[in-house]
């Protein structure tokens, strides 16, 4: 459905985006992740046709759309602050796209209505839009986003502007209105339990390139690079000492990889407390999360992270434990 195809950027001397190449799937919906100022809402952008200065191409459905202009390319461009019109009721907002494309006012009034079932806010064609929540807001732009029936919806940041809670009840709404309309979506954020709720697959940006692109599972799961591991918030990276006979050495000891590696990551998942543990170290640290404890344990002039179950409360810092490792959850990186 959409292809890039060596994008790169300069912005003076200062490279923004690098060789980036980029398949999605009809219906698919790509979250763009990574920190700010790594290159992800140029990249939006450049999608949108709001860039122009860029090398490489952007296909869509297999032709080429680089000449395109923006209001040419029957894109939806959703933002983080809903770029809506204050002047404006609601259904005035949403009707803006249509009235631009010719529609008749009739037609226009039925697609209002449609679209604002759609986002749950029925009845709300004569709201100020100055009256609306940030929640409402924020449905009003998805609406109007969606009214014109747009072959690509693009969404930079478009839950950024709300607060944690709205924004955490709200981002699972957002995922199930794009599927049910079943569009192809490109969805920018910089916080990655946000990707998670969203994404068909995630691509991790880093400094203008893409270090990752894989399913959110796989991401968490089976990260490439330390980039990805810490982006992930996964810190028990060893570096290896000796690879051999698909075997990594360590300062914790050898495991099993089966490609050459630079780094060993022990997902957090993988350590259990046990009483008859390989393993012995000391807990450092201790947080309460609710339902788990995230324990710090230094073993090997290492620190490993992990979790345990909140029923035990009997864990103490400077008490010495025992503890085994899963193979499974054990992860080669490269830096």
């Amino acid at each position: 459905m959409l292809s890039l195809q060596n994008i790169s950027l300069r912005f003076g001397d200062k490279p923004v985006l690098q060789h980036i190449d980029l398949e999605m799937q009809p219906a698919e919906l790509l979250c763009l992740l990574g920190h700010s100022g790594c290159g992800k809402t140029t990249l939006l952008r450049i999608i949108a046709g709001l860039e122009q200065d860029y090398q490489g191409d952007v296909l869509f459905a297999g032709t080429a759309i680089n000449p395109i202009p923006v209001h040419a390319r029957d894109f939806g461009l959703m933002f983080q602050d809903f770029a809506l019109f204050p002047h404006r009721n609601v259904a005035q907002n949403i009707a803006f796209g249509l009235k631009m494309r010719g529609m008749s006012h009739k037609e226009q009034s039925k697609r209002v209505s449609e679209v604002l079932a759609l986002v749950n806010l029925q009845g709300y064609e004569k709201r100020d839009v100055a009256s609306l929540s940030g929640g409402e807001k924020q449905r009003v732009a998805l609406a109007r986003s969606l009214a014109p029936s747009p072959r690509l919806l693009l969404l930079d940041e478009p839950l950024g502007s709300l607060d944690a809670s709205l924004r955490e009840r709200l981002m699972l709404e957002l995922r199930d209105i794009i599927k049910a309309v079943g569009l192809t979506a490109v969805y920018v954020t910089h916080d990655r339990q946000e990707a998670f709720a969203v994404a068909d697959r995630i691509a991790i940006m880093n400094a203008g390139q893409i270090e990752q692109i894989d399913t959110p599972e796989a991401i968490y799961y089976q990260p490439r690079t330390v980039f990805v591991a810490r982006f992930m918030g996964l810190t028990n990276i060893l570096p290896v000492v000796q690879y051999t006979n698909a075997e990594a050495k360590t300062a914790l000891g050898t495991f099993a990889l089966p490609t050459p590696s630079e780094y060993v990551l022990i997902h957090p998942d993988g350590i259990q407390l046990h009483p008859d543990g390989q393993y012995q170290g000391i807990i450092t640290a201790s947080l309460f999360q609710g339902d788990s404890y995230q324990l710090k344990i230094a073993i090997a002039d290492s620190l490993l992270t992990f979790r345990a179950k909140a029923s035990r409360n009997d864990l103490k810092i400077g008490q010495l434990v025992r503890f085994t490792l899963n193979q499974h959850y054990i992860v080669g990186l490269q830096s």
